[in-house]
């Protein structure tokens, strides 16, 4: 039996949002038993320029390359002679639509350097169409996308923004764990970040940690930006140990914006614990781990850096603090019952089903 082949370009957003497409591609090759195409490098927000391919970003800065390949069945993109022949100066998947299947979604054309539709109005993609009560269940009245083709290569041309426990249906509990727990296992940072965590962790102790989002979200999420950063200190109120350090991811750069904290708690920053000047990756990575050991940890609404920590936790066994933040605070939903039966589903929220076991 010959190979077939899945491959995606990560959608156009920061690593979280691209984390996110790796993990629903993922999730896509163990469903299909298609080998995973891994990118070369692709545009990042915030890591290079849209136009200069030479500028991407290399995923193994930020993920373990050898746990990935250890738990996926991972080929690279020059390792496909087919994909060899694809790329121009700008990006390197020109031309795949004409040796691929591209799944496009809402019906939307495609597009081969530019924006392209994400799932996110509730498709689902499935390998064969069922009639079962768990199927109805998962899927309701979502539009179902078949991935049961015959084609050598499918291809997910930068849509891939899904949360993979929504948008892709395993068709039964046992199935839909091994995805998740291969998930957790295989999509990582680079064993040097946790190094330097460790050394963090035991200056720090026992301590708690926020995430304050600031940069896009000045633009994209203004009010709620500007009420977090002027009111910190009394959104915080009550909520966490004053005996206790605090640590504070933020890609705020203006770090007097914290001040106000300086009467309650010890702050910590990333950049407290080292006498060299972290680059973007480290910094990048800094920030997800230490907060993900924190007795207490309280994150942005709408930010996928906080669910991404978040994540990291409910793998880790952590106390789960996905339901409420510094500026969040969403009813409590019943384990036993799919979350998007509960409440309406957002891909600006994180839900358990991530990592919680069914």
């Amino acid at each position: 039996m010959h190979d077939k082949y899945i491959s995606f370009d990560p959608w156009w957003g920061g690593w979280n949002n691209q984390r996110m497409s790796y993990e629903t591609a993922a999730a896509i090759s163990i469903l299909t038993g298609r080998k995973l195409v891994v990118p070369y490098k692709h545009y990042c927000l915030f890591f290079g320029w849209h136009e200069n391919k030479s500028s991407f970003l290399d995923p193994w800065r930020i993920l373990d390359r050898e746990l990935f390949f250890k738990e996926f069945n991972c080929i690279d993109f020059f390792d496909v002679p087919e994909y060899n022949t694809l790329g121009n100066k700008v990006h390197y998947f020109h031309g795949i639509d004409k040796i691929a299947k591209c799944y496009l979604f809402q019906d939307y054309p495609y597009n081969d350097w530019g924006f392209n539709k994400d799932p996110s109005s509730g498709e689902v993609l499935v390998y064969r169409v069922e009639n079962s009560k768990d199927f109805i269940d998962f899927c309701g009245d979502r539009r179902v996308y078949n991935l049961d083709v015959p084609d050598k290569f499918i291809h997910f041309p930068r849509n891939l923004f899904a949360h993979y426990y929504f948008h892709v249906y395993g068709p039964n509990k046992f199935i839909r764990n091994a995805i998740r727990e291969r998930i957790g296992r295989g999509i990582k940072f680079r064993k040097e970040y946790y190094t330097l965590a460790n050394k963090v962790f035991l200056e720090l102790g026992e301590f708690n940690a926020i995430h304050v989002r600031s940069g896009d979200f000045n633009h994209v999420h203004k009010e709620d930006t500007t009420s977090l950063l002027n009111d910190l200190k009394h959104m915080l109120e009550g909520r966490l140990d004053k005996s206790k350090p605090l640590y504070i991811a933020t890609d705020e750069k203006d770090r007097s914006y914290f001040d106000t904290l300086k009467s309650d708690y010890k702050l910590f920053f990333r950049e407290t614990f080292f006498d060299f000047v972290l680059d973007e990756y480290e910094s990048l990575a800094l920030d997800h781990i230490i907060p993900s050991e924190a007795e207490v940890f309280l994150g942005t609404k709408w930010s996928t850096f906080t669910d991404a920590i978040n994540c990291i936790r409910g793998f880790a066994g952590k106390k789960d603090f996905s339901r409420q933040g510094i500026n969040f605070n969403y009813p409590p939903l019943d384990k036993n019952i799919i979350p998007w039966n509960q409440e309406d589903y957002t891909w600006q929220k994180i839900y358990h089903s991530h990592w919680t076991p069914e």
